[in-house]
């Protein structure tokens, strides 16, 4: 969450990095429920989002190196793949946890 407040890039609004944040907790609780992180549940939580919101937004956390995309086989059909995203565990997301744990 630090490096989203205090790391600006020159296009980013206020409101843009408070949904930095929000997608990044979307997805940091899809992975504590095992449920993989696609664009299509996160919209879900973070209501209100387009498809190319999302996807500006998770774009810029890959950028701040915050998450990281993975491409995952669909298990239903056995074909295809489907985009789904992680968090990238740093110090910094370690002692965040460590802090909503308690």
């Amino acid at each position: 969450m630090k490096s989203v407040s205090e790391r600006h890039f020159p296009d980013e609004t206020g409101a843009f990095r408070t949904q930095q944040v929000g997608v990044l907790c979307a997805i940091y609780s899809l992975q504590r429920d095992n449920e993989l992180p696609t664009v299509a549940k996160i919209r879900e939580i973070y209501g209100g989002l387009t498809q190319s919101q999302a996807m500006r937004i998770i774009n810029r956390l890959v950028e701040r190196d915050l998450i990281e995309r993975i491409s995952t086989p669909i298990l239903t059909t056995g074909r295809g793949k489907i985009l789904t995203f992680k968090i990238k565990e740093t110090e910094e997301f370690k002692a965040l946890v460590r802090g909503m744990q308690r």
